[in-house]
């Protein structure tokens, strides 16, 4: 994969952040939060305005509003900008955000465990200190750490092949259909296409492919993801081998500041991605699964302008795969979190993306090696209970 970088995550420690300066707190977010008492204990009346957000353990849709409202108090003050959070995420939008808005100072920390008061203690101290550029965990020990990237290779070796089928969804999008292809051509996969669009009315490139999977045979399914009871009734009807893959494309990107994103807006591209997922893996055999693959964006964690509500988006669906993963323990679990791709994707075809994305320091991903790297990820071995996470972009150039 010399076209590609693949990078893999790993948790480093760090050292505990310290308050540097007072702030008065405005907090969003529910009282009974673990944080909040904290923070309005050591909120200062005489101290420069700063806002802080607080999420439990899941993203719900009403933490949309949470997120937006926070960061047009920060801007309104300028100053800094804090989510403690359970695990339910939402850091990739803040980023965004002072990306956009070089006068926000964010600090984003994940009580990975109860929320003990060691960790609370920690986190709010944290929320008072040096802005950071990526999010730090902190423990019921109050002990920090943050995610770190080396470099990785994909795995050469062959691993056994279930027979089957393969399900895609976005299946009749630019990189459905060549997912599909690969691994119907490589694996021997029957390929499941789940979509909404009308197969009569795509361009010419995407006729061209659906064609040619046509030959050794394709099933199309028009249905909704994010309409769980509809999808489950459209794939009751099919009749093709159980699929023993699934390969989740099905997606939505909305460009534009994070100061002008609605709610409706971000939870419209997370119904897609996180609900979509839900749905899929609800209405399949689960023992049947071997394969997941998941593609996400590398927005979600290298935050990029304009891009703030697609990183959401992907940050989400990336947590929403790690709890799904503990339902499938005979399937191995790769969330691909990738760079925009050249050739082919949602951003295909739009003038001057891909120059964009170079000068963004986002590195495209070439259709070829991108489309091969897929059947490298089917070659991870499952790890019971838990998610294979990957960073994949182009090659550097200068």
């Amino acid at each position: 994969m010399r076209a590609l970088e693949v990078r893999a995550p790993h948790e480093v420690p760090v050292a505990a952040p310290r308050a540097t300066r007072p702030y008065r707190w405005t907090v969003i977010g529910p009282a009974g939060h673990p944080a909040a008492a904290a923070l309005h204990a050591t909120s200062d009346s005489a101290a420069p305005a700063a806002t802080a957000v607080l999420l439990g353990r899941r993203f719900r849709p009403a933490d949309n509003a949470r997120l937006l409202t926070a960061v047009t108090r920060a801007g309104s003050h300028g100053g800094r900008l804090a989510l403690l959070h359970l695990g339910a995420g939402g850091g990739s939008l803040l980023r965004a955000a002072a990306v956009e808005d070089p006068r926000l100072s964010v600090v984003v920390v994940e009580l990975t465990g109860r929320g003990s008061p060691a960790a609370v203690r920690a986190a709010v101290a944290a929320a008072a200190g040096d802005p950071l550029d990526a999010e730090l965990h902190v423990d019921d020990h109050g002990r920090f750490t943050s995610t770190a990237w080396r470099t990785c290779a994909l795995p050469a070796e062959e691993v056994e092949s279930h027979p089957g089928s393969v399900l895609v969804t976005g299946g009749l999008g630019g990189l459905g259909l060549r997912a599909a292809a690969v691994l119907a051509c490589r694996r021997g996969l029957h390929p499941i296409l789940v979509d909404t669009a009308d197969p009569g009315e795509l361009g010419p490139a995407a006729r061209r492919h659906l064609t040619r999977l046509a030959v050794g045979g394709v099933t199309l399914v028009r249905a909704d993801v994010t309409d769980g009871p509809r999808l489950r009734r459209a794939l009751d009807g099919v009749t093709a081998a159980v699929p023993t893959v699934l390969v989740h494309c099905a997606g939505l990107l909305r460009g534009g500041p994070v100061a002008a994103m609605t709610p409706s807006t971000l939870h419209t591209l997370q119904r897609v991605k996180s609900d979509g997922l839900r749905n899929v893996i609800e209405a399949l055999p689960q023992p049947a699964l071997r394969q997941v693959v998941v593609y996400g964006s590398i927005t979600a964690e290298r935050p990029h302008r304009s891009l703030g509500a697609y990183a959401l988006a992907n940050e989400l669906l990336r947590r929403t795969a790690e709890r799904h993963a503990a339902d499938l323990p005979r399937a191995a679990v790769v969330v691909a979190e990738w760079s925009l791709w050249s050739g082919a994707g949602m951003a295909h075809g739009t003038p001057g993306a891909v120059a964009a994305a170079r000068r963004m320091g986002m590195a495209p991903v070439p259709v070829g090696p991108g489309t091969a790297a897929l059947d490298a990820l089917l070659r991870l071995p499952a790890t019971p209970g838990t998610t294979t996470r990957l960073l994949l972009t182009g090659q550097r150039t200068g």
